[in-house]
């Protein structure tokens, strides 16, 4: 009998020392079920951090199932549509355009799930700007992403270049031409994955250029052929291979030294970490320059949120899962290899000490570079627009501009192309 109170005491001081967390946590043995989950698990990052959310939700929840489904953006977007149209719910999926979802009614309004375990107050504002329309709050971000453009320091050098005097789009061609000339690519695009990252690249450039992808009006006209010309100036100081192209090829041939410029994220280190990041230290992101009608240089902001289908029968359990997603535990390791803090509380020692050991002794080069990047989201980031329909409209523009870069087609007629693909697609979702 001693024994057991000794041994009962002994417990006691370690829950209230903190000894042995896990068993400090309230566990609830008594709920059962499953917990659907659909997310891209397209780097090994992302998988690892979405385990690790897994283990420390199931030590709280020991009786429920987690099922992850890992699948790249496009076939997410996919499968969630089929789901939702099936009525057959998952209850939470990953978001960056959910901007279709939103037209559909099929994401629950999180506004009243926040409290003082989950303060509102502890995120970024440019994470939750993104993921709110109208004051609801429809995803909770788990990182930010700037899509930008980077320059290699050590070619620009080269070619007696710094990156603080790239002002212009004649600039970029101009940078392009010269690293051709010298045996290197002078920008690439990605082709490939669905027209995602081609749209993306396209996104990018018409911000510099006061505009928006999917606004097709008459007035937009004569910026958008100026944005697709751009692109015909640049192809020639292209691979030619690059239609077939993901990020991994792309994201190689920069950390071995062979790309000019191109546009790149917040998760550079994430992607070309398995290529050896020999150039990690040439990396210099930089705002697309302002275009002849724009207003400003450009870089792009969204997030990469978790939301809860209105469907969900189980909507407590998933905001107890993305509240254990939020942990330090868990999202310190996430924010600390890839994307930007969601969070204002994060512990720079513990986020240096993660991506020390997730990117092999290189932890304090990709925080100086995510640093960089936060910098530039401040200088000239905008929001990514959030367009209806999105996900038909990038494999048009993946069609028309693969041509375009081909030099099978003209900027007019590619934006004919673009106008009449997007225009049907709109006005099928009327």
């Amino acid at each position: 009998m001693k024994l057991h109170k000794l041994l009962a005491m002994v417990l006691a001081l370690l829950l209230l020392s903190g000894a042995v967390p896990a068993l400090a946590e309230a566990v609830d043995a008594e709920r059962t079920g499953t917990l659907r989950i659909l997310y891209p698990g397209t780097s090994g990052i992302e998988q690892t951090y979405m385990e690790k959310v897994k283990q420390a939700f199931q030590q709280k929840y020991p009786n429920v199932a987690v099922e992850i489904d890992y699948l790249v953006w496009t076939d997410l977007q996919t499968k969630f549509t089929i789901m939702a149209q099936n009525s057959d719910w998952p209850d939470i999926v990953t978001t960056q355009d959910f901007t279709s979802y939103l037209a559909m009614g099929i994401l629950e309004p999180l506004n009243g799930y926040f409290d003082e375990s989950l303060p509102l107050e502890n995120f970024s504002g440019v994470g939750l700007e993104y993921t709110t329309v109208d004051g609801v709050i429809y995803a909770v971000p788990i990182g930010m992403n700037n899509w930008a453009h980077i320059a290699n320091a050590g070619i620009l050098e080269e070619i007696g270049w710094k990156a603080e005097d790239i002002r212009s789009w004649d600039d970029i061609v101009a940078i392009a031409r010269a690293a051709s000339e010298k045996g290197y690519y002078g920008y690439t695009c990605a082709g490939a994955n669905g027209g995602r990252f081609l749209f993306r690249d396209l996104t990018m450039v018409a911000l510099s250029n006061g505009f928006s992808p999917d606004d097709t009006s008459e007035e937009t006209r004569p910026a958008y052929i100026e944005t697709l010309q751009l692109f015909a100036d640049l192809a020639p100081y292209m691979p030619e291979a690059q239609s077939t192209w993901g990020y991994d090829e792309q994201y190689r041939l920069f950390d071995e030294g062979r790309v000019a410029i191109m546009h790149a994220g917040t998760n550079y280190t994430s992607v070309a970490a398995p290529f050896g990041l020999h150039a990690i230290n040439d990396v210099i992101p930089i705002g697309f320059p302002q275009g002849p009608s724009g207003t400003q240089p450009a870089c792009m902001i969204n997030s990469t949120a978790l939301a809860i289908p209105t469907g969900s029968t189980q909507k407590d359990l998933a905001w107890a899962f993305i509240q254990t997603a939020l942990s330090p535990e868990c999202i310190d390791y996430y924010i600390a290899s890839i994307n930007m803090p969601p969070l204002k509380t994060h512990d720079q020692d513990a986020l240096i000490a993660y991506a020390d050991e997730e990117y092999f002794g290189h932890g304090a080069e990709h925080r100086a570079l995510i640093d960089q990047f936060i910098a530039l989201a401040d200088e000239c980031g905008l929001m990514q627009p959030k367009i209806v329909g999105q996900s038909p409209m990038e494999l048009v523009v993946q069609a028309a501009m693969i041509d375009l870069l081909a030099g099978v087609t003209t900027p007019e007629a590619c934006y004919e192309v673009i106008r009449t693909g997007i225009d049907d697609i709109k006005a099928s979702l009327e």
